[in-house]
Parts: C-alpha cells; structure tokens; sequence
C-alpha cells in the first residue's frame, strides 16, 4: 500500500518474495546513494538492479535475515552471500534507520539515514567492477510482519547536493593547499647521473668555463683516477711477461735440441779449462 507524505513516501509491504521497484514509487536513484527507515520483525530484502524489473541481474541485500540473526549481500536474487554478519537490526515496534551506497567495485550498507564510515556493517567490493545499477526494489518476506518503509525524496536530493558541495569543497581545499606551497626547482637536466644534474645546475648559473672547471676539480680528479689503468696490472703487459705451456711433441724436441746446443759449447768450453789448468799444475 502507497501513501505520501509531503516528500516522504510510505509503503507497506506484504509477506511476499516480489520485489518493489523504484521507479514505479517516482524515485530515481541518482550518485549511488539511498537512504529509508524500516519497520518489521525480519527479512528485510532491498536490491540494486541493473534494469528495470528483478529479472534482470542484481545485487540482493537482505538485512536482519534468518529471524533478524543475519546480514548478507548476494550477486542475484537468492543467491550464495559474498558477505555476511551476524547480529540482530531489525524492531517490528520502531522504524529502523539505513543507508545504502555504492560505486565502480563497492557496496556499503550502514546505520542511519547519512553515510558514515563508522556506521557500516556490510560491505563488499567485487575486483571486476560492478555491474551497472540504473533502478532498486525492496519487499519483506519468510514469515516476517508486514514492513512499513518510509523514503525520502527530499532527503535523497540533499544527501547528494552535500556530497557534491563536500566534493568541490575537497577539490577547492586541495587545490589551495597545492598552490599555496612553494614551487618545485627541477633540473633542466633529468638524467638520473649526479655528475650529469650537478652540470645542468651550474649551467643554470651562467658561469665561465673558468669557474666551472675549479667547481668541478674534485670530481674532474676522481673521474681521471678511475679511468687511469695501471701498466703491470694490464693484461697485455701479463701476457707478455708470461710463457703459455706448449705440450707439442714438436716443441718439446725444439726445446731439447735448443738446451743440448747451449750447453755442449759450453760443457766444452768447462772442460778445455779444467784440461788446461791440469796441464799447468803437472809441469810444475
């Protein structure tokens, strides 16, 4: 049963697993945000739509489900829960307070009739995204009183004009903050080489040649100690003072022939001397 209020609309909803679509009520969602109160024992279900009727795919949250034991948030209608928590939400004596909002990849579900990051009690975010959301419907039903939901016209349009207004606020605030600071020298020069920056700022400064050489001795010197190379070290200079191994057969009869004619001259020569100096001792 349908009544308004001024701005508010009131419905009554029966002990029926069929869903009540916006939109047919008059009420457009819009900035991905709805708030209402509630009054019933139990089974509280409330869904985002992607069409116009719940045939199409749908989020499904029920709140105060399982005789007001449990919360969930589903991808379709009876379908297995993404998310769940256990407590009790509902009073078929008062009107209950909710907010529901959602984005590009998350759902929110708290407390009130204001989103408030310390009334949340389900949420969920789908990596993937979330489908598109363009209606919702809610009904009560499994053995629950007849509900008796209340939303706001008025205060949907509010809760999105502060939002907007709280955004440009925000974007205003950090715009001022930004500007406000001192601005940022970067170096004409972006190589990552400290040399490279440190000669892109002193070119900055519009110095001689002069200046820029006694400015940069010191690392002009430990560059040339870096490249210079030690002579013994080299391994040119190891190569050349250093005989290879030849185990050829042919080398090593070359190596023989070359110590047997070295030496028997010399043998030779030892020998003539020693005869020599014989001869010498023997006649005297």
């Amino acid at each position: 049963m349908l009544s308004i209020s001024g701005e508010d609309i009131h419905y009554s909803t029966p002990n029926r697993n069929e869903y009540v679509i916006l939109s047919t009520l008059g009420i457009t969602l819009t900035n991905g945000f709805i708030s209402f109160k509630v009054k019933v024992n139990s089974d509280v279900h409330f869904a985002l739509i992607s069409g116009t009727t719940e045939d199409d795919q749908l989020y499904e949250i029920v709140i105060g489900g399982w005789n007001n034991t449990k919360s969930v948030i589903r991808t379709a209608k009876q379908g297995r829960p993404v998310y769940s928590i256990k407590g009790t939400f509902l009073d078929d004596g008062i009107f209950k307070e909710f907010w529901i909002s959602w984005n590009d990849d998350t759902i929110n579900v708290g407390h009130g009739l204001e989103a408030a990051s310390g009334s949340i009690f389900l949420e969920w975010t789908n990596p993937n995204g979330l489908r598109p959301i363009r209606n919702a419907g809610f009904y009560t039903a499994y053995d629950s009183t007849a509900g008796e939901w209340i939303f706001f016209k008025q205060d949907v349009t509010a809760a999105i004009t502060t939002q907007t207004e709280m955004t440009t606020y925000l974007e205003s605030k950090i715009t001022t903050d930004h500007t406000s600071q001192p601005p940022t020298i970067v170096p004409s020069c972006l190589c990552p080489c400290s040399t490279m920056g440190k000669r892109s700022n002193l070119q900055s400064q519009n110095l001689t040649k002069e200046e820029v050489v006694v400015l940069l001795a010191d690392k002009i010197e430990a560059i040339k100690k870096e490249l210079s190379i030690e002579k013994k070290s080299s391994s040119k200079y190891i190569r050349k003072i250093t005989s290879a191994p030849d185990d050829r057969k042919s080398s090593k009869s070359i190596g023989f022939v070359a110590v047997v004619v070295l030496c028997v001259p010399l043998a030779l020569i030892v020998m003539s001397d020693i005869l020599n100096l014989y001869l010498y001792l023997t006649r005297r």
